[in-house]
């Protein structure tokens, strides 16, 4: 282990997965540099999603494109986005069937809870199984860097998945948000639920944004984070052999 501080150089190794041994051990006991790597983070993720966003509109601006109150020009331009994004599409019609559902009667709370989740979009995933472009704070766990990113309203979330015995898989979430510290989502419920519905387990975010669901069969699931802006929902996790699917 190393007896300085890591450098800026070594601290985005670091974060890439290719620092040396004596600079992660240095990285994982030392506070000072925990808090650079988190800043580095913050910077990095970012900058990620104000490239991303810039392809898909926000959650808000396709309520109001679902809602008819844009106007004609955008609307326009979001129609032909709606008609090439799955993703896009996915969540405007979950947005038509809330406002048609909520026309028609008094809304109930299963309604209200309903209008609050916000159904994350896929932004990128690997080419192969294991690989992606880019960097996230897994390293400091071992793990390699990559990874899929999706984004809900400001939240981009990014989900990696190791395997740790032939049946046995673990996978990795980091929670960012634009407009707050790395920290903010500390405490956060994170639930994983089987593909009909059923939950598998639950766990918290920790300090630094990250959560981890060890001892995973391979499978499709479904992942919630109970954030204050809404239960955040990413469908389709594929873990294993689903990526075969």
């Amino acid at each position: 282990m190393i007896e300085r501080h890591a450098n800026e150089r070594e601290l985005e190794q670091v974060l890439a997965g290719e620092a040396a041994s004596e600079v992660e051990q240095h990285v994982l006991v030392c506070s000072m540099c925990r808090q650079r790597i988190k800043e580095l983070a913050r910077e990095e993720a970012f900058l990620m999603q104000v490239l991303l966003r810039a392809v898909c509109p926000d959650s808000l601006e396709l309520g109001e494109w679902v809602a008819g109150l844009l106007p004609a020009e955008r609307a326009q331009d979001i129609r032909r986005h709606v008609d090439e994004c799955p993703h896009c599409r996915e969540e405007a019609a979950l947005l038509r069937e809330v406002l048609t559902f909520s026309s028609q009667e008094p809304v109930s709370s299963t309604v209200a809870n309903k209008a609050k989740r916000l159904v994350a979009r896929l932004l990128s995933s690997p080419s192969l199984p294991g690989t992606l472009p880019g960097e996230v704070l897994f390293a400091l766990r071992g793990t390699p860097a990559g990874g899929w990113q999706y984004q809900a309203g400001t939240l981009l979330v990014t989900l990696d998945v190791e395997r740790a015995a032939p049946a046995d898989y673990t996978l990795f979430g980091l929670v960012v948000s634009d407009a707050e510290q790395i920290g903010r989502f500390e405490g956060t419920r994170v639930c994983l639920k089987e593909k009909g519905g059923a939950e598998v387990c639950s766990v918290q975010v920790d300090d630094l944004d990250t959560f981890v669901f060890a001892s995973l069969s391979p499978g499709t699931y479904t992942l919630e984070i109970e954030t204050e802006e809404g239960i955040v929902v990413i469908e389709d996790v594929k873990v294993g052999n689903a990526h075969a699917d």
